[in-house]
């Protein structure tokens, strides 16, 4: 993540597009994961990150909604980018956005000052198709020599040019290499964008782009540093991208012209990662050797190396659970690249760091069976994400909380990430002054409470199905859902918050060890309108169709149940 705007020099303002361009300053940050479906447990997609900037930055949540297009309409970016539509769209998509505080929602909407929002880093829209953005990159000194930085498109608009638009992933992908080709990039990249069949993630710096399809039975992980390896432009089902690519890469040299004549090409890949970036072990990639020792661990990889391979294999089926894990370490234990602190990088860069903004998970379980309203699943860790908990939001929901639209630069307490964050602050503080484990005690209490919350809400899922509601119907119980599910989840983090705060004065005495109860997670039967599954109603299950196939059997088998 990189170039954001000063909070001295650019003040909450509709009009500060010049400050969001001349005030900024770099921030290398952020590591991704994207799952294909037969990775996952579930069948699902996942692509999920975490977004990392500095300490006390507030982000919010907004649903931005579907308006009317006029042909020939373009939608302007602070940049000075116009940007237009596909030629048949008459209506944008609506989607989820998780912008920067300086983002400000009282503007009317079709504002050219708020035609985009700043840092929305990712989002769902109405045809369930997900984007994840704003890796930033590096480039190697030869490679900018080659490929210039002089273009309009930020990785802070990447969402509001994707899911506006696009009704796929390739689509996605395609409009968005269109509109680098016309417009070009002042930075380079990367980000994934997916739908219920496939992810795709895209690497880009200047006029010139390249995207691979992950296979369905392999994961990558991301750092902050380009890894696609194997480039195949002969291969278009799974590869799109600049057309002149490997050429770029053959006349200024950036590859050993061996690796990039056709039939290497062909047979290996263009090596983009070796040709265009930068590789750095403690701070990029030792990230990635982490996480195929996290999803990988039988497939030993030496630390240290150049480059690891880009599509990986996971040992067993890749859930929620284990990537909320892989997100929230924040330490390489046991090896020589352990920190002192947790989440400090002294000796090397962890996969969760003290600057983290927000942590998010895209799980896409739309399926013939599923719509995508039910099935297509945000699930957002505001604050930072180590010392949180994972909120679900269906993709079919029109309208949040107000209090997703709190918090600044400063504490705010009604505000969700501040209610996350301000009590993590307290504790890391706390345990760096006085060698304590009170953010111990944070974590020990969210862990379960996110268990159980996860389990609530595939009950919620399930009792959407069962209600068989469409349109406005369908939104108001979604939008219930969200409001109860966070309300009662925020309610808890402030709780914990004043518990930590009377511990604090005791110093280097304090103790905080909060115990979760059962019940404290918000339930699913609290939602408004809740269908029991005894209550005759037809669906079928999120989670899983194989015990009413089993019923089915039954009868076939000759068998009986047992009265």
């Amino acid at each position: 993540m990189s170039h954001r705007p000063s909070p001295i020099s650019c003040p909450r303002l509709a009009g500060a597009a010049l400050c969001l361009l001349v005030w900024a300053f770099p921030a290398w940050a952020c590591t991704s994961v994207f799952v294909g479906k037969d990775a996952s447990a579930t069948g699902h997609v996942l692509i999920a990150r975490n977004e990392d900037y500095r300490a006390g930055w507030a982000k919010h949540f907004l649903v931005v909604p579907s308006r009317s297009v006029a042909s020939g309409e373009k939608q302007s970016f602070w940049s000075g980018m116009e940007l237009g539509y596909p030629q048949d769209m008459t209506r944008t998509y609506r989607y989820f956005s998780v912008p920067d505080w300086i983002y400000d929602p009282k503007v009317a909407p079709g504002d050219p000052s708020q035609e985009y929002t700043p840092m929305d880093e990712v989002g769902i829209n109405e045809k369930g198709v997900a984007v994840s953005a704003t890796e930033t990159q590096g480039l190697s000194a030869a490679a900018k020599v080659a490929i210039p930085l002089d273009g309009l498109i930020e990785e802070a608009q990447i969402p509001s040019i994707i899911l506006p638009r696009a009704a796929t992933a390739r689509q996605g992908v395609e409009l968005f290499g269109a509109a680098i080709e016309a417009f070009g990039s002042g930075e380079a990249g990367g980000f994934a964008v997916a739908d219920r069949d496939e992810v795709w993630y895209v690497e880009y710096q200047g006029r010139t782009w390249a995207a691979a399809r992950v296979p369905d039975d392999r994961y990558i992980v991301v750092p902050n540093q380009k890894v696609l390896s194997n480039f195949n432009p002969y291969d278009s089902a799974n590869f799109l991208g600049t057309a002149s690519l490997v050429a770029l890469a053959r006349d200024h040299h950036l590859l050993p012209e061996e690796e990039t004549t056709e039939a290497y090409v062909r047979a290996h890949g263009l090596n983009v990662a070796k040709a265009f970036g930068t590789q750095t072990w403690k701070t990029n990639g030792v990230r990635v050797w982490w996480g195929h020792r996290h999803f990988s661990p039988s497939q030993a990889q030496a630390p240290e190396q150049a480059f690891y391979p880009f599509f990986m294999a996971p040992d067993r089926k890749i859930t929620k659970k284990d990537i909320m894990a892989f997100l929230k370490s924040d330490n390489y234990t046991g090896t020589p690249y352990e920190n002192p602190k947790p989440g400090v990088t002294s000796t090397a860069r962890p996969i969760a760091v003290r600057t983290n903004l927000e942590s998010h998970i895209v799980e896409l379980g739309q399926s013939p069976r599923i719509p995508g309203e039910i099935g297509n699943v945000l699930w957002l860790n505001l604050g930072n994400g180590v010392d949180g908990v994972y909120l679900p939001f269906c993709q079919g929901l029109t309208a949040l909380p107000a209090s997703f639209a709190l918090g600044t630069d400063q504490p705010e307490a009604q505000s969700p990430y501040w209610s996350f964050y301000g009590s993590s602050r307290k504790a890391q503080e706390h345990d760096d002054t006085h060698g304590t484990h009170l953010e111990a005690g944070l974590r020990g209490y969210w862990d379960p409470f996110q268990d159980e919350l996860t389990r609530s809400f595939e009950r919620f899922q399930d009792s959407a199905l069962r209600k068989n509601a469409t349109g406005d119907a369908l939104a108001s119980y979604l939008n219930d859902q969200a409001a109860l599910f966070s309300s009662r989840t925020i309610a808890q983090a402030q709780k914990l918050q004043g518990d930590l705060d009377a511990a604090l004065p005791a110093g280097a005495a304090a103790t905080f060890a909060p115990t979760f109860h059962t019940g404290e997670a918000p339930r699913a039967e609290d939602v408004p309108g809740y269908v029991a599954p005894d209550s005759g109603s037809s669906g079928c299950s999120v989670t899983g169709l194989a015990p009413f196939l089993l019923l089915l059997l039954i009868p076939a088998l000759g068998l009986r149940r047992k009265r």
